[in-house]
């Protein structure tokens, strides 16, 4: 069964909250871009953990690897809070090593979705192969790469990647960003991506080349 998600980035807990109450049941998960949230705090996670259980995924990251804006005690503080919540926790293998040491250090109770994203290209399938190496010792709970697709060379070097991933029995999302990486969007839907991000209209995309809920939906459609 295809799992989508739906990206939220919001200025408020308010807002959060008031974006969930209507929302197609087609999603199984919502991804929550923490450092959007200007009023967020400890008692937000707890809330919507306890509302939403084994729905959401939290994403301690900005839109193109822009500097973050919360503190690093409030990020710690936020990361303890997720222990045992059973939410994923999206961390990027490049910018966020101290928070990926954290939870291990600390052996917080957090499913890992280890994560690469590079906006401007998509590395060769060796250096792909070797930024996996880098997550294993984090063992997490699935690997994620989305990078920018500027040819089919690239779209061919993700899917290379993502059945590699799938013939060692990896949980995976591979997804391409830009142009010639929405056909990752859809063979990566078929071919095992655990977790498909698709907004409900393209103007609340949380990366670029996305395709929108329906969009994909019909497409899949259309393939099967």
């Amino acid at each position: 069964m295809l799992k989508f998600c739906l990206p939220l980035l919001e200025s408020s807990k308010r807002s959060v909250f008031a974006r969930l109450q209507d929302i197609d049941p087609a999603y199984s998960f919502y991804e929550i871009w923490l450092d959007y949230i200007a009023d967020i705090d400890v008692k937000f996670i707890e809330n919507i953990s306890t509302e939403y259980p084994s729905k959401l995924i939290f994403v301690f990251r900005r839109q193109n690897l822009e500097p973050m804006h919360m503190p690093h005690e409030k990020r710690q503080a936020l990361l303890s809070a997720l222990d045992d919540k059973g939410a994923y926790l999206d961390l990027d293998i490049r910018t966020q090593l101290d928070e990926l040491q954290y939870v291990k250090e600390r052996r917080l109770n957090v499913p890992l979705i280890s994560s690469y994203h590079n906006y401007n290209l998509t590395p060769p399938v060796s250096e792909l192969t070797s930024i996996v190496t880098e997550m294993e010792p984090f063992s997490p709970a699935i690997y994620k790469f989305s990078t920018l697709c500027r040819d089919r060379n690239d779209a061919l070097n993700l899917l290379s990647l993502l059945l590699r991933l799938d013939n060692e029995g990896k949980k995976h999302i591979v997804l391409g960003m830009g142009e010639h990486g929405k056909i990752l969007r859809v063979f990566g839907a078929l071919w095992g991506n655990e977790i498909n991000f698709a907004p409900e209209t393209l103007d609340k995309s949380s990366a670029p080349g996305q395709l929108s809920l329906r969009q994909l939906q019909s497409i899949l459609r259309e393939l099967k």
